[in-house]
């Protein structure tokens, strides 16, 4: 039989198995969440594979370069640390404006699932 993970203390941010209704329970709800460690290592890899493409000079989307409009322009590297951060700010802040703090938490969980 099957555990339910909405019934666990957290839910389990491993890649595979996030559900709307475990999205639902983290953004609304305010339930815990937790990388597993197989997760982690595959967020860890593909750190190292960036980084390295970085290293590189291999322009990468929304990292070495802007977004949307500003794509073509290339982000100083001495900015590069702070870039993306700056790029979830800005596209978080409507929501946390209104008080929609709850789409930027499913953002977050979504990004974080999938990496």
């Amino acid at each position: 039989m099957t555990r339910d993970p909405l019934s666990s203390d957290s839910i389990a941010l491993d890649g595979l198995s996030l559900t709307p209704a475990l999205v639902t329970a983290v953004a609304r709800e305010g339930k815990m969440v937790r990388l597993e460690e197989e997760a982690r290592a595959r967020n860890t890899a593909a750190a190292a594979a960036l980084a390295r493409l970085v290293e590189e000079g291999t322009p990468i989307y929304g990292v070495t370069t802007g977004v949307g409009a500003l794509r073509s322009r290339e982000v100083p590297a001495g900015e590069r640390p702070d870039h993306q951060l700056r790029l979830l700010r800005s596209h978080a802040w409507p929501q946390w404006w209104s008080g929609q703090t709850n789409s930027a938490q499913a953002a977050q969980v979504c990004r974080t699932s999938c990496s």
